[in-house]
């Protein structure tokens, strides 16, 4: 199951069809999601909670309650259908992250530092980008988080540049401000 759910959410950013992107990513994201609730349902006492989970579900608890008062779907509205379901998947993937093996972690933060790259790259060489430009510059933003070295963070600063999101360049540089210190000893 571990390598499955790598694949699966490794390939998330990548999955496009016919020029098609933010439709094939939801769909992807939601097939994936139905094997991982599955998981949990036959694995739930590998289920371990903390405070913070109380709070989330508290949090999700009251997006519901306004989902069914507001007569919104529990999928979501628009293309993205960030409802309570999405968020319920998005807690689910950190448990099951938290659950992964040291060794299976550090495979992820790898093949992780590729897909940024390979993005960074598709985005310099021109070819646009594997979905919606902010998205994809979110994306890239993350790189401080799985990159340790200078030659992959500026080709990745140049590519969100490239890619003209504001919002992704803000977000890269805050969260490398708050890698800094943890990442002393590679970079700084």
């Amino acid at each position: 199951m571990e390598i499955g759910f790598l694949i699966w959410l490794i390939l998330l950013p990548l999955i496009f069809w016919g020029g098609s992107y933010e439709g094939v990513k939801i769909f992807w994201f939601w097939s994936g999601g139905v094997g991982l609730i599955l998981y949990w349902i036959f694995h739930a006492q590998k289920l371990k909670l903390t405070k913070s989970d109380y709070w989330y579900w508290g949090w999700l608890g009251i997006l519901f309650v306004s989902s069914l008062l507001n007569h919104r779907s529990l999928i979501g509205e628009g293309y993205r259908h960030q409802g309570v379901i999405f968020f319920l998947l998005i807690w689910l993937i950190g448990k099951m992250y938290s659950a992964l093996a040291v060794k299976m972690k550090r495979l992820f933060q790898r093949m992780m530092a590729g897909v940024i790259c390979f993005e960074a790259l598709i985005v310099l060489m021109g070819h646009g980008t594997m979905g919606e430009n902010n998205a994809v510059a979110g994306l890239m933003a993350s790189a401080p988080v799985f990159l340790s070295s200078w030659v992959g963070l500026g080709l990745v600063m140049v590519a969100i540049i490239t890619s003209v999101s504001k919002s992704g360049l803000v977000v890269f540089g805050l969260i490398l401000l708050g890698m800094r210190t943890s990442m002393k000893n590679k970079l700084w």
